[in-house]
């Protein structure tokens, strides 16, 4: 299946699923913690979301951030 759906570029996602962990510190800064990958499909006419992991933060709204992998910084890219 993944051969009939996902780009032949060696399978490399074009970009990261992430969802939001707030700060525990006031002011402090958010985090974002990756929970799945983003790979296009050959014909170009979809995207195919694999994702590892739910938050069961009790906060969490419900809300995925998706960062293409091409723009991520090295920090992001491996968390």
């Amino acid at each position: 299946m993944a051969d009939d759906t996902m780009q032949g570029n060696a399978n490399r996602p074009v970009a990261y699923l992430y969802f939001t962990k707030p700060s525990p510190r006031r002011g402090g800064t958010d985090r974002l913690v990756r929970i799945g990958a983003v790979f296009a499909h050959r014909s170009g006419k979809g995207r195919t979301l694999l994702i590892d992991a739910l938050p069961v933060d009790p906060n969490w709204d419900g809300r995925l951030v998706e960062l293409d992998a091409s723009d991520l910084p090295d920090t992001a890219a491996g968390a």
